[in-house]
């Protein structure tokens, strides 16, 4: 689904963009506006997407990025796009802050913790913009309950006969294809999931009408827990070796 993306007119005003040479300019107004943002302007994108998209080397997307860091406007981190002044710019209606809260709850528990219980310099007006919309861990335990109930539903338990899922039909495609029609999933690794949910069945020893969704419902359970198996690639990172932003 295409999402709107306003830019304020004074963003060519503002005396920091001023002072980027053209590439950088065009790399910033990428960051606000490409497909991959979202309403908390922390989101997953590659280096080589983002050099595809602009045109621009690699190298000097990470050049870039050099740039952005040592002024606090942006920062690149294992594949992560992070921008500490973006919900200082945004109008948010209550939908759009719930949005910026679920879209939190989703990160590694490694970022959510350097955003919001350890914020680390240029992170704090993003963590306090997250506690102005309230309750971010509330919100957080109720997905983690939301996730749990589906779970229960499903009544996956490992038991014997004729209703498991290899009996089913269902195939590593079938999982696959799940797994990149659901946004929150299409990282996720569908052949882990194939075989982790093989020999499981449903709790009447029945055989159940949508195993599919059943391999969605556990791969949600890892995701709540910040444990989901992705598929197997090198996350890529700025400058190959060296420390972290």
């Amino acid at each position: 689904m295409e999402r709107l993306r306003s830019v304020n007119t004074n963003f060519w005003k503002d005396p920091w963009v001023e002072s980027l040479k053209p590439e950088e300019k065009l790399l910033f107004l990428y960051l606000i506006t490409n497909p991959h943002t979202n309403m908390l302007g922390v989101y997953e994108v590659s280096i080589k997407r983002m050099a595809a998209d602009t045109g621009l080397t690699e190298e000097r997307v990470s050049k870039c990025f050099e740039v952005f860091e040592t002024h606090r406007k942006g920062l690149f981190e294992d594949n992560y796009v992070i921008l500490p002044n973006f919900l200082k710019n945004q109008k948010m209606n209550p939908n759009m802050q719930k949005s910026a809260v679920k879209t939190f709850n989703y990160l590694p528990n490694w970022l959510k913790d350097k955003i919001s219980d350890t914020p680390l310099e240029g992170f704090e007006r993003l963590s306090k913009a997250l506690e102005g919309f309230g309750m971010v861990r509330k919100i957080e335990r109720e997905i983690e309950r939301e996730i749990e109930m589906e779970s229960e539903k499903e009544n996956i338990i490992k038991e014997t006969g004729n209703c498991l899922m290899k009996n089913s039909g269902v195939t590593p495609e079938d999982i696959s294809s799940a797994f990149l029609n659901t946004k929150d999933l299409q990282q996720a690794d569908p052949e882990h999931y194939f075989n982790q949910v093989l020999d499981w069945s449903s709790a009447n020893n029945k055989m159940k009408k949508d195993w599919v969704a059943a391999v969605r419902n556990w791969a949600r359970g890892d995701l709540g827990k910040g444990q989901l198996k992705v598929l197997p690639y090198k996350p890529q990172r700025l400058g190959e070796g060296k420390n972290r932003l």
